[in-house]
């Protein structure tokens, strides 16, 4: 985050300068998909009510993206884009640096030194497809006695695993894949057909953003209410979602949705 905006100061050639950004950019991409993962693997050894916070962190740490990049355009004229990009990256690069604090903090919490010392102990005899038996740590049910006594001490076979997962994990690609392939790179690509001026300005694809981040953010703490929707059925929001494609296609193309209320 710190070389993106600083490689602006080192006045390299066109190319190099590419080369640096995008080399940059794949690097942040590859270790930030290991520290999601290892840090959702963390939160999973908290008690609920945790899990539930982290879930909306990660919404949030969208959400104050968009409030940095609004605040940065709001301050700056438009002819200083430099310094605004310049301001928008290194409060971010902070940001993390603060990240970095507080999870140096979180871990000498006698409520993680707890939370971590039952992992540990618990891995020699439980089962991974097992849940915790106390039933405030536990996702969903707590074992029962008679599974509780015949759980092996040996390690499962990961394609069992993996097998017991298949749909869920796969429902989780789904859902990543028609996000990810749709935001941010289409969306702000939608153009706004009733305040051309807010194009012209570039505010229009910031305030699309913006609205995507507080929905995040608003829906993933109404997460508790499940409205009727369970591991066997959540295949069909999913499958709904996959509208948005010729939706937002359309949209960017100016052929069907073109009304900014829509967008």
């Amino acid at each position: 985050l710190v070389l993106v905006p600083t490689s602006y100061f080192l006045h390299l050639d066109e190319v190099s300068n590419e080369w640096l950004i995008l080399g940059a950019t794949a690097l942040a991409a590859v270790v930030t998909s290991f520290i999601d993962s290892a840090v959702i693997a963390l939160a999973s050894q908290y008690p609920l009510r945790v899990q539930e916070f982290f879930q909306f962190g990660v919404g949030l740490s969208t959400l104050i993206g968009s409030i940095y990049r609004d605040v940065t355009k709001l301050v700056f004229p438009p002819e200083l884009i430099v310094e605004s990009s310049l301001l928008y990256f290194y409060s971010g690069a902070v940001t993390i640096a603060i990240c970095i604090a507080s999870y140096l903090r979180l871990m000498q919490l006698n409520l993680s030194k707890k939370c971590l010392e039952r992992a540990i102990a618990q891995e020699s005899v439980v089962d991974p497809m097992d849940l915790v038996a106390d039933e405030k740590f536990a996702l969903l049910s707590p074992m029962d006695e008679q599974k509780k006594a015949s759980t092996s001490k040996s390690s499962p076979d990961k394609w069992v695993v993996l097998r017991k997962i298949f749909f869920n994990e796969s429902m989780v690609v789904l859902l990543f894949m028609s996000t990810l392939a749709l935001w941010p790179p289409l969306v702000t690509e939608i153009r706004s057909f009733n305040f051309p001026s807010l194009d012209d300005s570039g505010w229009w694809s910031l305030i699309l953003l913006t609205i995507f981040s507080t929905s995040d953010c608003t829906g993933r703490l109404l997460v508790r209410f499940r409205l009727g929707l369970n591991k066997g059925n959540i295949w069909i929001p999913i499958a709904l979602r996959f509208l948005l494609f010729p939706l937002i296609v359309s949209s960017v193309r100016g052929t069907l949705v073109t009304n900014a209320a829509w967008s």
